[in-house]
């Protein structure tokens, strides 16, 4: 009698921010809702994955979901006066910092996992990041508890944290996070200490398997930790060329993760889809197809963060 297969799993994770990721990274003029706007394309992703039996862990920026949203109400680090003064100076761009609905979206087929990307998409490493961890933690807590929600997972912003972080998680009742890949240059980090050569190498590992396939096995603790993959990169215009060459790259992990009997974890931000939402969705189709035939050749098993 042949042993039982062990049985792989593909996670997909989305981070959803909006324009909290990019306020502080970006130029003014480049914060629109036609670059940021996420929420058709949310429904979309969701759509599609829902068409094939696929679940999502949906790891949301917590003031976007906050109906009860008030920038007089923030303490005045630079990113947060930041967004303050924009939203004063063009309130034409508050649904892109606040937009309740989201959760309707998220929870309404009971597939997909909701998570948390931390309330003001805190870098917790860099400057003023360190000085309100437990106010941002304090502030999800609290919007959990008016939502009704059962929030267990965490993703943190720029997969940045440390040994303090992860027991403020078990403080405030996480059960898990995605973590980082044991490689050098997916080690969590602040934004300053990511150099030319940790970028470069982070992007050749989109199209070359250079240190191994992404995948992985869970070890079940208190706080699990659910680690990263790959990041689903978008290429447009003359860079187009080059997405069929990222599309073989997350295939061939998934196909590892699949004979294996390991665990795979592909994630990107909605707004990533906003520049060419078209071809964006046909190539996750593409993805969500090739899962589906592992599914039947290896029983290849679709999972949410908190089902690891």
């Amino acid at each position: 009698m042949k042993p039982r297969r062990r049985q792989g799993s593909f996670i997909l994770s989305l981070d959803l921010e909006m324009a909290w990721g990019v306020v502080d990274v970006t130029n003014e003029k480049d914060i629109t809702r036609e670059n940021l706007d996420s929420l058709q394309l949310l429904r979309s992703i969701l759509s599609l994955c829902d068409s094939y039996k696929v679940k999502t862990t949906v790891a949301v920026v917590g003031a976007l979901l906050d109906p009860e949203f008030d920038i007089e109400d923030w303490p005045n680090t630079p990113k947060l006066c930041m967004v303050r003064n924009l939203l004063v100076k063009r309130p034409d761009l508050i649904e892109i910092f606040n937009r309740p609905e989201l959760l309707e979206v998220i929870m309404s087929t009971g597939n997909h996992e909701l998570a948390s990307h931390t309330y003001f998409h805190t870098n917790f490493l860099d400057e003023g990041g360190f000085d309100i961890n437990k106010l941002d933690f304090a502030k999800f807590s609290d919007l959990n508890l008016r939502l009704k929600s059962e929030v267990e997972s965490i993703v943190f912003p720029r997969n940045q944290y440390n040994a303090d972080l992860l027991q403020l998680c078990l403080l405030h009742g996480f059960k898990y996070f995605r973590g980082n890949q044991n490689r050098f240059w997916y080690r969590t980090r602040s934004s300053n200490r990511q150099i030319p050569l940790i970028k470069s190498l982070r992007l050749a590992d989109s199209f070359v398997p250079f240190a191994g396939f992404g995948t992985f096995e869970v070890a079940t603790s208190a706080l699990t930790n659910v680690p990263a993959s790959l990041f689903f990169r978008q290429f447009s215009g003359f860079k187009a060329c080059i997405n069929p060459i990222v599309l073989l790259r997350i295939k061939a992990g998934m196909f590892v993760a699949a004979l294996t009997g390991r665990n795979f974890q592909l994630w990107w931000h909605p707004h990533n889809f906003c520049l060419n939402s078209v071809d964006s969705l046909v190539r996750l189709e593409r993805i969500l197809s090739f899962y589906m035939f592992l599914k039947k050749r290896f029983n290849f098993n679709s999972k949410m963060i908190r089902e690891l």
